[in-house]
């Protein structure tokens, strides 16, 4: 069986250096549970990655953390551990003085329950902890100087990595289980209780700056090694400012920062040893300085573009040229602002991602008085230092599905660089363009440019009802192509392309003309699908929705290829503010429009080329802002426009002719002729009089009219 493992990661802090012929006074040190007189509770950081079938997640009583449940579901064997390491760790302690390791356990499950004891690279115990499996409650009270073997706990150092865990072994788990844990602490054995305070070795002092300061802090104690040092701007410390860990008898600095400048403030500095005995409060007060306004510098750059390579996310097709500036103010905030080569009519909100602030990212604002540009503010004054490094990119959220997302880029707090020199050169043609793959209702354009910028917007515009469509393609002398859809059959289009690069220099135009084929005769195709509630993918922006529908789809593949959707849900029609359909494979979405029956429906803007190929869809419904404003997803489902039913079987009327279904056969009354499909729009008979079928439903369609029946 493969081992599995997950670690539950717990530093475990200030613990005291002292020899261990010292009879010396320790604290219970409390890693999960509430704390007690006399005790300390350790700072607690765990591991949230959790691995295989098992699951590591907190237990609380009366609103507070006091413990962590393991959920097993599947045969694994695990180790969880508390992980003793870091520079504020010394466990030599444990070769001095003893300790008891209890805590509290329940379960059900009737499998082994072990603690292991561990010196890594040095060796490790094992063993079984008996107590009754019986859902209950019970102390576990661990001896751990005995329950170690010797000569493991004789190989510990300062450097040593010590771990406690709770381990299982060759777990069979056929139903959920879980183990829950309480009250995890090390408490000392047969030891003198200390009742010294710490002492100050020299009065507090501070060096003060604009935005931050240092305080400086030494003390001693008569038994703990390591002391804890509060700062808090009230004289009863009801909310600490900063709490820092430090050598006894060595200087310790408590950093500030946030400050205002120009400002006077007065803190409060006391010490306290591990046992808790709190020393004397000391007062310091002091005033930061005035910030000096630094040079306000700007870095220039491009990003995003027609090279794919260049995104994170690729799924709405929109790839604009992003020319962006980050200014970095007098007091270090930044403010960027990009230029896009190209909008479309679905683009939402521009987003600058930063993996420095604390939200993520944050929304960009248009400029006032331009289509293209935006702007948005990185941090507060005086956040960020200059030379500090951060990451960002840009986030381009498409109304229908999709956000395609820059590649990261990275740069330095303070960065600038020269403003690039105005662009007063025109692209140029490389090669006429010409058209090519004409179809009833597709072409494409091959097109050949050449740039300085490396980089051209295509506008096409056109006579019959020809789109206008604005592309932006290489301009590196290489044929790009330009794929043309929704076009009339059997046409003639005379096509206008004109050149301009990201500067506006406007090249010559050039003109293409090509006539569409005649439509072939297509059959017009039918799908059908059920959709329960089970079947959406909520993405909740704030509310708390619950809107997931059972419903029904007819999905029409048309004569000219297009597809024509119609959805109905049973129920919730009016709390929807807009629906699209994302059709993956040609790469469309489109609006879906309320009607007055409560249903949705629209037709897709491109064909699909090929009826034999599987298409993927999507549907999103944008509920109204009352309801949360969420994006709800039917998880994505495909089809195969060419195996569709020639009958809309989907559309199951009122009874049509008397039809009969019983003993295997199914039978229409009088002289009509009909025709029998699978649930799956699969023809299965056409004729008159009777016919034997396997049992199942079916649609029988006769008189132009469907109904199901089964066998």
């Amino acid at each position: 069986m493969k081992m599995k493992k997950n670690l539950l990661k717990m530093a475990l802090l200030a613990f005291a250096t002292f020899a261990a012929s010292v009879a010396s006074a320790q604290s219970t040190y409390v890693l999960y549970g509430n704390v007690g007189e006399g005790e300390v509770k350790l700072s607690t950081t765990r591991d949230q990655a959790n691995a295989g079938p098992m699951t590591v997640s907190d237990y609380s009583e009366n609103g507070q953390v006091v413990g962590f449940t393991q959920t097993i579901t599947e045969t694994g064997s695990w180790f969880l551990s508390y992980d003793w390491f870091g520079s504020e760790i010394d466990p030599v302690i444990l070769k001095g003085t003893e300790y008891n390791l209890v805590y509290d356990v329940r379960t059900s499950w009737s499998g082994d329950v072990k603690l292991k004891f561990e010196v890594q690279t040095k060796g490790a115990t094992e063993k079984p902890v008996s107590f009754d499996h019986d859902g209950e409650w019970h102390t576990i009270t661990i001896p751990v100087q005995s329950w170690v073997d010797a000569n493991v706990l004789q190989t510990i150092e300062s450097s040593s990595r010590v771990m406690f865990g709770f381990v299982g072994g060759n777990w069979n788990v056929k139903e959920p289980t879980t183990i829950d844990y309480r009250n995890v602490k090390l408490v000392p054995v047969n030891v003198v209780p200390d009742t010294e305070v710490p002492t100050w070795l020299s009065e507090p002092t501070v060096v003060a700056n604009s935005t931050s300061a240092t305080i400086s802090v030494n003390a001693k104690d008569n038994i703990s090694a390591m002391l804890k040092y509060e700062v808090s701007k009230t004289a009863d410390f009801a909310t600490l400012e900063a709490s820092v860990s430090g050598k006894a008898n060595e200087a310790t600095e408590i950093a500030l920062k946030g400050l205002s400048q120009k400002t006077d403030y007065t803190y409060y500095v006391r010490v306290k040893d591990m046992a808790g005995n709190v020393g004397d409060v000391k007062t310091v007060t002091f005033t930061t300085t005035e910030a000096p306004a630094l040079e306000e510098v700007t870095y220039y750059g491009i990003a995003g573009g027609p090279d794919e390579a260049n995104w994170i996310d690729k799924a709405a097709g929109y790839f604009p040229t992003i020319e962006y500036s980050a200014t970095t103010t007098a007091y270090n905030q930044m403010v960027f602002k990009i230029k896009l080569s190209e909008i479309r009519t679905e683009l939402g909100e521009p987003e600058l991602w930063c993996d420095q602030l604390a939200s993520g990212h944050v929304g960009m604002t248009k400029v006032e008085g331009t289509t293209n540009e935006f702007t948005a503010t990185l941090f507060d004054e005086n956040e960020k230092t200059r030379e500090d490094q951060i990451n960002f990119r840009f986030r381009f959220p498409i109304h229908g599905g999709g956000a395609p997302m820059t590649q990261k880029i990275v740069m330095k707090v303070g960065a600038s660089n020269a403003k690039p020199s105005e662009d007063t050169t025109a692209p140029t043609w490389g090669s006429d363009p010409v058209a090519q793959n004409v179809t009833d209702k597709t072409a494409e354009i091959v097109v050949n440019v050449t740039d300085d910028s490396g980089s051209a917007v295509i506008t096409l515009t056109g006579d019959n009802g020809f789109v206008e469509l604005k592309k932006e393609v290489k301009a590196d002398g290489t044929d790009q192509t330009i794929a043309l859809n929704g076009l009339t059959a059997n046409t003639d289009y005379n096509l206008t392309l004109a050149i301009a690069d990201a500067a506006n220099n406007a090249g010559e135009s050039k003109t293409v003309k090509f006539t569409t084929l005649e439509a072939p005769d297509l059959d017009v195709l039918y799908h059908s699908f059920n959709f329960t509630s089970e079947n959406w993918k909520k993405h909740d922006q704030g509310g708390s929705n619950t809107f997931a529908p059972n419903g029904r789809l007819l999905l029409t593949v048309n004569a000219d290829n297009t597809v024509t959707f119609k959805v109905t849900v049973d129920e919730g029609a009016e709390t929807v503010d807009n629906a699209w359909v994302i059709l993956h494979e040609i790469g469309d979405s489109f609006r879906i429009n309320a009607q007055e029956d409560g249903s949705f429906v629209g037709t897709s803007t491109k064909s699909i080329s090929n009826r034999d190929a599987s298409q993927i869809f999507h549907l999103n419904f944008v509920l109204k802002n009352g309801v949360g404003n969420s994006e709800l997803y039917y998880n994505g489902m495909s089809f195969t426009p060419s195996e569709g039913s020639t009958s809309a079987v989907a559309e199951v009327e009122a009874e049509a002719a008397n039809v009969v279904a019983a003993n295997g056969v199914i039978r229409v009354e009088g002289d009509k002729t009909f025709a029998v499909y699978t649930v799956a729009g699969q023809l299965a008979f056409r004729g008159m009089g009777e016919v034997r079928l396997d049992k199942g439903v079916y649609v029988v369609v006769v008189d132009g009219k469907a109904q199901k029946v089964m066998l």
